[in-house]
């Protein structure tokens, strides 16, 4: 081979993973670009500026206020979150956050492992929801890729146990360019997320839902599904084989447990014990059935359902939570550090300021309603609402 075949050849592969790479960035998930912002953003907080990373589900979005921890304690606690974020993806993103930042703590969603693993569409989902925001073409997007196609196969027989579209989401979502809502220019390229991985949206954040308080009962046990025991035990292999140094803390935010659930999170926490893992549930309740942490929950109003925070519960819980990290890990203050104070200054208010606006648009909505003049839009199952 001559060297300009070698130069051409070179270029030609090049060209292909462009070509690839921008495909990818095209053709997602539907609602994966909620996802989406939240992990660019963390790609380009500037280096070496986070201290701590929250991994998990919606329970870590719509809970933690990461601006807020920073304004009051001064150091930063990103969360890299997807809805239902399936255990068994947990060491790809663990890989993502080390590849942009090093941070000191991990904080990881115990819910996943309390996740049944028993439908072929829901674990799809769940899936790609995590496989679409990692970086294309990346090895731990392949490995993530590789391990999904693995779980789905022995999960479900008549699944392949090589499927390509697990790998670059163009061939399974590339005809979405034909849908009369599909925009290029807001699939091209990541945007930026506003308020540094919470979850704004015009309803969630402030629709109120009157919950009912369950009495944690800590001797009642449940068998995890065997796909997600199975996560938990190579989540923690991982960690203790590769990032032995840093501090993990694996936690529980605050909903209305179905005994299974309750069940479920004892037999986890029995487990982490037996590894040596720290962990704080925020679900357990005093003997007067209250959460054992005083959140100080308004429970007719910072809910909008059983397993979610308002942005008004979220203000209150991250008080706790920051507060608690900031005790028991003993995090910098980053408040007169420029590098940080560029990218965190100011969204805390950002925040509290978007939420009377939205207070005032669903109150105009509501009047429209009561007119006969308010059209209800379909709903997706899959797709968590636009934020803001």
């Amino acid at each position: 081979m001559t060297k300009k075949q070698i130069f051409c050849s070179i270029g030609f592969l090049f060209a292909t993973c462009v070509v690839l790479y921008l495909l990818c960035d095209l053709f997602e998930l539907k609602n994966s670009t909620n996802f989406a912002r939240r992990f660019s953003t963390y790609r380009d907080l500037n280096e070496d500026t986070v201290d701590a990373v929250l991994i998990g589900t919606s329970g870590v979005d719509r809970y933690w206020i990461s601006a807020k921890a920073y304004e009051e304690h001064g150091f930063t606690a990103y969360p890299l979150s997807t809805g239902e974020q399936p255990a068994w993806l947990y060491e790809y993103l663990i890989e993502e956050v080390y590849t942009y930042q090093d941070p000191e703590l991990l904080i990881l969603d115990m819910r996943p492992f309390g996740q049944d693993n028993v439908d072929e569409v829901e674990m799809d989902v769940k899936a790609r929801r995590v496989l679409d925001v990692i970086e294309p073409l990346s090895m731990y997007r392949l490995k993530a890729g590789l391990k999904t196609m693995k779980v789905m196969h022995e999960t479900f027989e008549d699944k392949p146990r090589f499927d390509i579209a697990y790998l670059l989401s163009v061939v399974k979502y590339h005809e979405q360019w034909s849908d009369d809502k599909y925009s290029v220019e807001k699939n091209l390229f990541e945007r930026q997320h506003k308020y540094l991985g919470f979850y704004v949206n015009k309803k969630k954040s402030i629709q109120k839902k009157p919950q009912q308080m369950v009495s944690y009962d800590p001797n009642y046990y449940e068998s995890l599904d065997p796909v997600s025991e199975q996560a938990f035990y190579d989540v923690v292999d991982y960690l203790k084989e590769n990032h032995k140094d840093k501090k993990v803390l694996f936690y529980l935010s605050p909903k209305f447990l179905t005994t299974v659930e309750m069940g479920r999170m004892n037999t986890l926490i029995d487990m982490l014990e037996k590894e040596g893992m720290d962990y704080v549930n925020f679900c357990e309740t005093d003997e007067n059935g209250e959460f054992l942490y005083d959140f100080g929950f308004d429970l007719s109003y910072d809910f909008y359902d059983g397993g979610h925070t308002n942005f008004y519960g979220a203000d209150k819980f991250t008080a706790v939570f920051a507060a608690y990290l900031d005790e028991k890990y003993d995090l910098p203050d980053h408040r007169d550090e420029a590098a940080v104070k560029e990218q965190w200054d100011g969204i805390y208010d950002k925040i509290k300021a978007k939420i009377p606006e939205l207070e005032a648009e669903a109150a105009a909505a509501a009047a429209e309603a009561l007119q006969g003049q308010a059209e209800t839009e379909p709903v997706d199952e899959y797709d968590e609402g636009e934020e803001e």
